[in-house]
């Protein structure tokens, strides 16, 4: 099949979003987003059956029309990390069983060569939407903070990545230990000869 007849196959199975359509075609091209991509083959698809164009559906058979609410989702994000000191952020999510069965019974009916999974859309949607409304960057690699999205029960999770500090000290001074000594004589309870601090010594490497 040529691209305007699996448009026309994909078409023929109801209602879909520009974002669904595009996505069944989502490696193919650059600089598009898959909105975009849909909206064009629409079009395209008008042209060549020389039928009249007709805006995507009111209701998308495959995602439920998920994409309508990328701005809330990206709300409920920004609230679930508003406490939360952060540079670096990745958007995962979740995907519904029956919106995975239902672009992958497409991808395998119809061959398709070229699709985008709706986890990756949604991900790089959310992300984008997220980054914009808090400035910070999104990170593939080693992001301060991942947020997991449950797209079935509507939550968002927050998992904040450990921070490791590394370092090394000098020191210059004799009679410093390196950590903490009771008094010997009265074993950290405090008395006269450690001035009732309870240690040995008034410093220590590790208190400092």
């Amino acid at each position: 099949m040529d691209m305007n007849e699996t448009v026309t196959a994909i078409l023929a199975y109801g209602g879909i979003c520009d974002h669904c359509l595009g996505r069944f075609f989502g490696k193919r091209s650059f600089g598009l987003s898959n909105d975009e991509r849909g909206r064009g083959l629409r079009i395209s698809h008008a042209l060549a059956t020389n039928i009249p164009y007709k805006k995507d559906a009111g209701s998308c058979w495959v995602c439920g029309n998920f994409f309508d609410n990328i701005p809330l989702w990206a709300d409920r994000v920004v609230e679930a990390v508003k406490d939360l000191e952060f540079s670096t952020l990745l958007v995962g999510c979740r995907v519904p069983p029956l919106i995975a069965e239902n672009e992958e019974m497409v991808w395998s009916d119809l061959s398709l060569a070229d699709p985008e999974p709706f986890k990756s859309e949604v991900n790089r949607e959310v992300g984008k939407a997220v980054s914009a409304r808090t400035g910070k960057v999104v990170d593939f690699k080693k992001p301060d903070v991942v947020i997991i999205l449950d797209a079935l029960g509507g939550n968002v999770e927050v998992q904040v990545n450990s921070v490791f500090f590394y370092g090394r000290y000098q020191k210059f001074e004799r009679g410093i230990p390196q950590t903490h000594w009771d008094c010997r004589e009265c074993r950290g309870r405090g008395c006269e000869k450690c001035n009732f601090t309870g240690a040995q010594y008034l410093d220590s490497v590790e208190e400092l």
